[in-house]
């Protein structure tokens, strides 16, 4: 059982081995197999075994102890390991829960191993390693890089696995006083929780730990270097700044930029060529067509003091002329099954093996043939290191070493290995390579790790921070982040210039300071062949983003250069004892408690504090001091001798350090009276005036003076007020949105800014605590406090029901015998109970919750069956143009989207037509605003022919209108004259031109019956076309006047669609079902037939975004849907077959999602689009015929008594009607099965397409009175004001919008609850998904306002306690004969009574949910804590009034507030 070799305790039974041995001072390696043999791979630790002094094993028939130092092991005769302090603090206790020990106080008969193997199909085990957790208070720390803001990782769960901007380097430091190394490779998880702690590797052979004890982190970090290895000594070259971008493309521009730093005086030490300088991946060498004298080149940068570093790609393709041979040789990672491809991004690529020795030498040798020995090149950057997977399937790759599940992790560590081997062999010293990812050990091999391919965001920025100190603590000092983030980006945005400027100052402090990145907007390519074929973003040098901006980019280059001595001695101590550079506060002071809990302040070394600025507008900052011994204090980096109180936290702003204004970094420094001692630290609070607060930049920054000197950098108070809309320009930028399409009335905005600052604790629209509920019989207790869900059987009449049609949630018991039997239950394998709330699938059954979506498709329809093929919108990119003085390099790009006889066409007929051909835009203006167009807006409203726009002249008239259009997105000033000058020129244009051919014609006759030629409509159509675009500008006007006419814009362009025939039905559209048209005819067909479907949609539009009524019905649209997208964009008889093939009519599609719940197949994007419209349609449709009082008679010859009074027109809530109810139910279950395969389609493509806007919005459209909301909204004090300015009307209709909206919340409840969902899931949607999409503004303001008004009855409701009616039913509710006679209610009932104690307590509603969440919410949404970003719980008190303040970020464009 116990024996002892060579310093070696040995544990032996039932075939476990477990060893535990000495390795390095006050350290154990602890290994365990059940394996015949143990393995000998040391992984991490590797290398000569630390000597080891004074190691103590004792041995008795119970139990067996070693010690090695300050450490102490015990294991008892049954298998469990306990680890300890000198002094006999436990420092880790496996975690095991049997009944092999019965005096053990933990035994118990959950059968849980501490060391547990799990044998696979292969030879190796699942293993899992599991311990107790001694402390709920410890704190962890380490563990390599995490995209998340948590410095502290207790309670989380943590892959072992390596992806882009991923990295797990799995050593863990705790604040028990103890290291721990998890040295395994393989692919697992560590949950670092508060009851246990366990490690996972999903392939194994062997359990395999090291934990070091010492008193302090220092201590503890230097033991783990011991063991790990240490990183080299940092080259003079990595101490100062490194310029990068995405990516420059030719050897003249990289060097155009280095003299540019020369000329300027800027110190810049490296500067880098990316990716794609080669002519394939894979062929390690230069593309001699943009990089023609590599010589010269090095030699003219060496000249100025630069290094060069190029990058390297472990990727192969399949057609580069190294692929067969390293195929041959077995250089490449190899897949168990399927496609051997690992990388799909600018070609076919699988990855050199790295864990092959052959293959590493076969690499470096290709790197120093075209690389170093030929150039001189010695710096690389060894990107794409994780290695990155097009999708990340651990269990697919076999490399040399093993499988990825088994050995994956090591991979980064080998690739580095690779070439610092390779050139410490040509006697390179201080070898230094930047390097995505890493795992333990890489450091050895001079790995300077950055953080991947991030977003350009504050989140992002936060996490940075947080990835950094861990990677120290990890036992990485050198480490870096692309300043400024990677992806997007606008050089141009001044929200975007504030965080670059942010992140700039902290990458002053940061181990290597490097500015990276892939700006926005793309630059043209300079070819198709070979290294051109990848694009490159916009300009990122430091002079990029304005003179401001500019000032002080140079100020912090400047200081890195004057801390470059103090930096070279922190990175000697790093090579030394394998310090990191950015230290956590608590590295350097462990007693002070305070400091385990800080994770926004850091040490740079032993000297210099840093608090980063991480969030936008921040002025003052709250820091915290440590104390110091009486002899030394903190001062500010650039400052007086102001002594700062100690121990305490202090306002940065203020009166105490007023020169200051606001911090940017605060650091600490010595003070010159003080000792210089290694470790004497000292601090900082601003810097007089010279380290100012860099405030939130305006949209227009002010001009630089160089006499008043910068004002984004000396404290003065420039900043835009927190809820200001910018009234110059017509299309404000926006933050989600390029565009600001604003359907609110910017009246309503601005009204909103000032009313939310007075806005009472107690609501908005409730005027007072005592505010009544409004008067409805018995409501029930939905929304309040206790535990009732729903209404229980009471004793009423039939008179009583009959007073109020009975809702389809609550089932009526004529509904009930209409009703069909229960589809098939759910599978066993669902997570629900096997109860009857989840035996009904549909709405429409008449129930209040159906079963989790993805039971529907079980059986019969399988997901399969859907479309999955359906062409998906692509991103559109988020290029935005500021301006376009400097478009020369883009001009032959462009060239193709307007030619110079068509711009002189436009500017003739503009002369002649208005007189003002002078201030039209220039021609490259022009294309660069149709390019726009058809970036942008196209891809939403597709019902203009992209190749036709190319290949042929479009008409003048219609370039004028696309043109302006394109021009809003260039969201500049210059961009919003140009919009207007272009518009204001179309709509004289069309007036005339239309009118004309009004006198010819009579337009109240189909064209067919008129026209002798086609050719006259043919003419007509691009006019009616640019009608359409001006009509959507003046739509989403934020001018009331403007929006106002659209109305009866729409009114025109409708009678037009209908005298042009442009929606015929089926028998009218022979031209789109046949092969024997050409091209040019059928493209003419499909126009036409978008262009009808696009005024229909218009229409929609118009109607619920004005609030009026539709013109066109549905019955207006019988024609076919507009084709697919592959042949509308790609014309060809093949396509036209294709297209011909999935044809089907709207109203066909309708029937089809309707009665057989089916998508119909090969939708395109815009036919989904019309389906959605057409589904809220038909609702409507339904709701107009029920508010008449002839809908509920039958004819008959008996003289009746008819209802007194007029019918009315508007819709109540909760709706009376219940066929309206029916075909609601109805309407939601088709537009969950559109849901469905949008999903389905989003889940493949990681995109979530536009139509998925639509879904929700449609919902929001259904399920509320969102007229209501608005109403509210408009004047939301409007009963606090009172007096004579108001009238009795708006006062009435005030009321009634209150009373509607609270019996929509608790009467209408569970589908109140859905639109909740929706709304949140829109709000998501928008963030992450934007595609500029002119419906947003709208969708966001309906969604806001819906949670806003929902948010406020349930406050309301649960501010009362619901005392009011807690005692009494509704009358609504069903009677106890009526649930007697209907089983399954009453079980679904009860179900959701007894069952909610199972349910999770907490949802967020703005995040992706599933389906069973989302019915489980609607069930028992009261007993839910419903949660949305930057509000909490909607139900909390001051949640209605956050929630408009979140709406009013993302209408007006502002960062996302928390």
């Amino acid at each position: 059982m116990f024996r002892e070799e060579t310093n070696r305790l040995i544990y032996e039974y039932d075939a476990e081995q477990l060893w535990i041995e000495p390795w390095g001072p006050n350290a154990f390696r602890v290994r365990a197999t059940k394996c015949a043999t143990m393995p000998t791979e040391d992984w991490a630790l590797e290398g000569q075994q630390p000597s080891v002094i004074n190691v103590d094993i004792s041995i008795s028939s119970n139990s067996a102890n070693i010690t090695n130092g300050k450490i102490r092991a015990v294991v008892t005769k049954f298998g469990k390991l306990t680890i300890s302090n000198s002094q006999g603090q436990v420092l880790l206790e496996e975690y095991t829960r049997t009944r092999r020990d019965i005096l053990d106080s933990k035994c118990s008969a959950v059968e849980i191993e501490a060391r547990e193997f799990k044998p696979i199909l292969g030879g190796d085990y699942h293993l899992t390693a599991r311990f107790e957790s001694v402390d709920p208070d410890e704190k962890l720390f380490g563990m390599g890089q995490y995209q998340m803001p948590f410095l502290d990782l207790k309670g989380m769960d943590l892959e072992l696995a390596h992806r882009n901007s991923q990295a797990s380097c799995p050593f863990a430091l705790s604040s028990l006083g103890y290291g721990f190394l998890w040295n395994n490779p393989a692919i697992g998880r560590a949950v670092l929780g508060r009851n246990t702690m366990s490690f996972e590797a999903f392939s194994s052979k062997a359990m395999d730990y090291w934990v070091v004890a010492g008193e302090s982190p220092a201590e503890i970090e230097e033991l783990y270097a011991n063991v790990t290895g240490k990183v080299p000594m940092m080259p003079e070259y990595g101490l100062g700044f490194w310029q990068c971008k995405l990516r420059y493309q030719t050897q003249e521009e990289l060097l155009s930029v280095a003299r540019e730093y020369k000329s300027r005086g800027l110190p810049l030490d490296l500067i880098v060529i990316d990716f794609f300088h080669w002519p394939k991946q894979g062929e390690w060498k230069f593309d001699p067509v943009y990089w023609p004298d590599p010589a010269a080149m090095v030699q003219e940068l060496r000249e100025m003091n630069i290094q060069l570093m190029v990058s390297i790609w472990p990727t192969v393709d399949k057609k580069s002329e190294n692929f067969e041979e390293m195929r041959e040789k077995g250089f490449l990672i190899r897949v168990d099954r399927g496609v051997r491809t690992g990388l799909d991004f600018e070609g076919e690529t699988i990855h050199f093996d790295a864990t092959n020795p052959k293959a590493r030498e076969y690499i470096w040798k290709k790197a120093r043939d075209n690389y170093y020995a030929k150039y001189g090149i010695k710096v690389f950057w060894l990107d794409e290191a994780e290695p990155e997977y097009t999708a990340y399937d651990f269990d697919i790759y076999r490399y040399h070493l093993g499988s990825n599940l088994a050995i994956g992790n090591i991979y980064p560590r080998d690739y580095a290995r690779a070439f610092y081997d390779g050139m410490t062999r040509e006697g390179q010293e201080n070898v230094v390579n930047l390097v995505r990812c890493a795992w333990a050990g890489s450091q050895k091999y001079g790995a300077l790790v950055w953080s991947g391919d991030i977003a350009s965001s504050w989140s992002s920025f936060r996490n940075q921070l947080a990835a950094g100190l861990n990677m120290g603590i990890a036992g990485f000092p050198w480490w870096t982040t692309d300043i400024g983030g990677f992806h997007g980006g606008d050089p141009n945005d001044p929200l975007f210039r504030e965080l670059l400027v942010r992140w700039f100052q902290w990458g002053a402090f940061c181990p290597v300071m490097r500015l990276h990145g892939d700006r926005e907007p793309r630059q043209p390519q300079h070819g198709t062949m070979g290294g051109a074929t990848c694009c490159s973003g916009a300009a990122n040098e430091v002079w990029s983003y304005g003179p401001e901006v500019y000032d002080i980019c140079k100020k912090y280059m400047e200081i890195r250069e004057e801390l470059r001595p103090y930096t070279r001695q922190l990175m000697q101590e790093a090579a030394d004892k394998g310090s990191p550079v950015m230290r956590t506060l608590f590295y350097e002071f462990p007693e002070d408690q305070t400091c385990w809990d800080l994770s926004n302040q850091y040490m740079f070394g032993h000297q210099f504090m840093c608090c980063p600025v991480l969030s936008p507008g921040i002025e003052n900052m709250t820091v915290y001091l440590p104390p110091l011994p009486a002899e030394r204090k903190w001062k500010a980096f650039h400052g007086d001798e102001k002594e700062v109180q100690m121990g305490k936290t202090v306002d940065s702003g203020g009166d105490r350090v007023a020169e200051t204004h606001a911090i940017t970094d605060l650091h600490v420094s010595q003070t010159e009276q003080a000792p210089k001692r290694p470790h004497e630290p000292a601090a900082v609070l601003g810097d007089h005036a010279y380290w100012a607060q860099d405030p939130r930049l305006l949209r227009d920054p002010p001009a630089h003076d160089a006499h008043g000197g910068n004002p984004l950098d000396s404290g003065m108070p420039y900043g835009l007020r927190m809820y200001e809309v910018d009234p110059t320009d017509g299309f404000s930028p926006r933050h989600m949105s390029s565009i600001n399409w604003l359907s609110p009335d910017d009246s309503i905005l601005q009204e909103w800014a000032s009313q939310l600052a007075g806005i009472p604790d107690g609501g908005v629209f409730p005027t007072s605590t005592t505010f009544a509920i409004p008067d409805v019989p018995g409501l029930p207790q939905l929304l309040g406090t206790g535990d009732t869900l729903g209404c229980a059987p009471a004793s009423q009449s039939s008179a009583d029901n009959a007073q109020i049609d009975t809702l389809a949630e609550m089932t009526s018991c004529s509904e009930c015998a209409e009703r069909e039997s229960p589809e098939t239950p759910m599978d066993a394998a669902s997570s629900w109970s096997s109860s009857q709330t989840t035996s009904n699938r549909y709405y429409v059954q008449g129930i209040a919750w159906r079963a989790p979506f993805q039971s529907r498709f079980r059986k019969g329809q399988t997901m399969g069956s859907m479309d999955r093929d359906c062409v998906t919108t692509p991103a559109p990119s988020t290029a935005s143009i500021g301006s376009v003085t400097n478009m020369d390099g883009v001009a032959s790009s462009l060239s193709k989207w307007l030619a110079e006889d068509a711009y002189d066409r436009i500017v003739l007929g503009v002369e002649e037509e208005t007189q003002a051909s002078s201030y039209l835009p220039s021609l490259q203006a022009f294309r660069l605003c149709v390019h726009l167009y058809f970036e942008r807006l196209h891809p939403n409203f597709p019902f203009l022919s992209r190749p036709a726009f190319i290949s042929e002249k479009p008409h003048w008239v219609l370039l004028l209108a696309v043109a302006g259009v394109g021009a809003a997105y260039l969201r500049s000033s210059q961009g919003s004259q140009w919009k207007d000058i272009l518009m204001q020129a179309l709509e004289g244009i069309l007036l005339r031109q239309l009118h004309q051919f009004q006198h010819k014609v009579d337009t109240t006759l189909p064209v067919n019956n008129t026209f002798e030629t086609a050719n006259q409509a043919e003419e007509l159509l691009p006019l009616i076309q640019a009608k359409i675009l001006h009509l959507l500008c003046m739509l989403h006007s934020n001018t009331s006047y403007i929006t106002q006419r659209a109305v009866f814009e729409r009114a025109d362009l409708v009678q037009w669609c209908y005298y042009l025939n442009l929606v015929p039905d089926s028998m009218g559209v022979s031209a789109l079902r046949t092969g024997s048209k050409d091209i040019h005819q059928w493209i003419k067909a499909q126009s036409s037939l978008r262009t009808g479907m696009m005024i229909w949609l218009l229409d929609s539009m118009v109607s619920y975004e004005l609030n009026c009524n539709h013109l066109m019905k549905l019955g207006d649209v019988r024609g076919w849907l507009p084709c697919h997208e592959v042949a509308w964009d790609h014309p060809s008889p093949e396509n036209f077959a294709y297209a011909e093939s999935v044809s089907i009519s709207l109203l066909d599609a309708l029937d089809l999602i309707y009665i057989e719940k089916r998508f119909p197949p090969k939708l395109s994007q815009f036919s989904q689009v019309l389906l959605i419209l057409a589904i809220y349609r038909r609702t409507t449709e339904v709701a107009d015929q029920c508010h008449m009082r002839l809908s509920s008679w039958s004819p008959t010859d008996s003289v009746q008594t008819s209802g007194q009074g007029p019918a009315s027109a508007q819709m109540t809530w909760p709706p009376s009607s219940s066929t309206f109810v029916k075909w609601r139910n109805a309407a939601c279950d088709s537009l969950d099965v559109l849901h469905c395969t949008a999903n389905s389609r989003a889940a493949e493509s990681c995109w979530e397409e536009p139509t998925i806007l639509y879904l929700h919005l449609a919902r929001l459209k259904l399920l509320s009175p969102f007229v209501h909301f608005q109403t509210l909204a408009q004047d939301p004090m409007l009963r606090n004001r009172g007096g004579p300015s108001v009238n009795t009307a708006q006062l009435e209709r005030y009321e009634h919008a209150r009373s509607q909206v609270f019996q929509w919340a608790i009467r209408d409840q569970f589908k109140a609850r859905l639109s909740v969902i929706h709304a949140g899931a829109l709000l998501w949607h928008v963030r992450r998904f934007s595609t500029d999409n002119v419906v947003e503004p709208f969708a966001i303001y309906i969604a806001t306002l819906l949670l806003w008004a929902y948010s406020l009855s349930v406050k309301t409701v649960k501010g009362q306690g619901n005392t009011t009616h807690q005692n009494t039913r509704c009358s609504y509710a069903p009677s106890t004969d009526q649930m007697a006679g209907d089983a399954s209610l009453a079980d679904e009932d009860n179900a959701a009574t007894d069952q909610s104690d199972a349910e999770p307590r907490l949802i967020y509603l703005d995040r992706p949910l599933d389906d069973e969440l989302v019915q489980m919410y609607i069930r028992v949404g009261n007993k839910v804590s419903a949660q949305l970003k930057g509000v909490g719980d909607i139900s909390d008190d001051n949640a209605p009034v956050k929630i408009l303040k979140q709406g009013f970020y993302l209408l007006t464009g502002e960062s996302y507030c928390l």
